[in-house]
C-alpha cells in the first residue's frame, strides 16, 4: 500500500482509499472510512463509486447534447444573414473591383497571352 501511495504522489495522481482504524489517513487525499478487510464492504464501496461515475458521465452527455442543440438553433440564423465587414482600402491600394476589372486597353487576345493561356491544338 505504501508503494502505491508513493507512486501516486510521484505522478500527481489524487489518492482515494478506504481507511480503517489501522491505517493513516494523513497520506490519503480522499479517505473513505470503512473496513477494508471485508469483501462486502469493498463491494459496497466499489458499486457506489461506479454508480457515481456512471451518473456523472450521463449528466455530462446530457449537458453536451443541450449545448449542441443550442448551437444548431443558432447556426441557421447565422447562415441566413451573414455579416461582412467592410474595410475601406488604404491610400494607394486598388479596390477589389479595380483589381478584377479588365484593362480597357488590352484586347481579349492580349489578356490570354499575358495570363499564359494557350489554346489546345486541334487534332485531325
Amino acid at each position: 500500500e505504501e508503494i502505491a501511495i508513493f507512486e501516486a504522489r510521484k505522478l500527481n495522481i489524487p489518492i482515494v482509499a478506504v481507511v480503517d482504524t489501522n491505517g493513516d489517513p494523513e497520506d490519503i487525499d480522499h479517505p473513505i472510512p470503512g473496513n477494508d478487510d471485508a469483501v462486502r464492504a469493498i463491494e459496497l464501496f466499489t458499486s457506489k463509486i461506479a454508480d457515481a461515475i456512471i451518473e456523472g458521465k450521463k449528466d455530462k452527455m446530457e449537458k453536451e447534447l443541450l449545448e449542441a442543440k443550442k448551437e444548431e438553433e443558432v447556426s441557421p440564423e447565422e447562415e441566413a444573414a451573414p455579416e461582412e465587414e467592410v474595410v475601406p482600402p488604404e491610400e494607394g491600394q486598388a479596390t477589389p473591383s479595380e483589381e478584377q476589372a479588365p484593362s480597357p486597353s488590352k484586347s481579349s487576345e492580349e489578356e490570354k497571352k499575358d495570363s499564359g493561356y494557350a489554346e489546345p491544338e486541334k487534332s485531325t
